[in-house]
Order: structure tokens, then C-alpha cells, then sequence
């Protein structure tokens, strides 16, 4: 079976379980400011794009809005250097799998 790249790069990112999801709630009514600061706190938690793009969404007047930002766009930069390191090496693996055993395929994804 051949997968491209960003099947197999979308397939990874979703078996990643998010960090932070919580259900519990507070007895306390929580007032607006202290409710944007433990969503900010979850959001650095997580330190993950939807976090951030949430947090952005839901916040848009907060002064935390800029450093959110900032953090997406890093995520991007990394996101884009690991995938162009990544992806000559999974191609070669995702079109001959039968050559694994031989030339250690899959197993040289990892250890990149």
C-alpha cells in the first residue's frame, strides 16, 4: 500500500493524544480575566497549534494574544523543518516496504 507523506505525516500527528483536555469544572464561579488566565496556562500546557489557535479565537482582546502568535509561527518553522528532513526518508521507505529488512527502511524513519 502507498501512502504519500502527508497522509502518513497526518495519520502520526492524529495518534498523538492531546495534553491537558480536561473535564473538570470549578464550584466557583470564575470571573472573565481569571478564566483567560488559566486558559492561557492550559493553552502554554498543551503548547500545541490548535491550543494556540483556540486560545487566539476564543481571547482575541488579550494582551496574551501576541506571544500566541509568535508561538504558532514558531510551531510552523519546526513543523516545516522536521517535515523537509522527513520526507525524502519516508517516501523511500513508503514505496518499497519489501526492502525494509534489507536496508532497515522504516526502522532509519526513526532514528532520524
Amino acid at each position: 500500500m502507498k501512502m504519500s507523506f502527508s497522509s502518513f505525516l497526518r495519520l502520526l500527528v492524529s495518534a498523538i493524544p492531546l495534553i491537558g483536555a480536561s473535564t473538570a469544572t470549578s464550584a466557583l464561579p470564575i470571573r472573565p480575566a481569571e478564566h483567560q488566565s488559566s486558559q492561557w496556562m492550559q493553552t502554554r500546557t498543551t503548547d500545541t497549534a490548535e491550543a494556540y489557535t483556540r486560545f487566539i479565537l476564543e481571547n482575541p482582546d488579550s494582551p496574551m494574544v501576541a506571544e500566541a502568535r509568535a508561538r504558532l509561527a514558531t510551531l510552523a518553522r519546526v513543523e516545516a523543518a522536521v517535515t523537509a528532513r522527513l520526507q525524502p526518508a519516508v517516501d523511500r521507505a513508503l514505496e518499497s516496504p519489501q526492502q525494509d529488512a534489507a536496508t532497515g527502511g522504516f526502522g532509519r524513519i526513526m532514528n532520524i
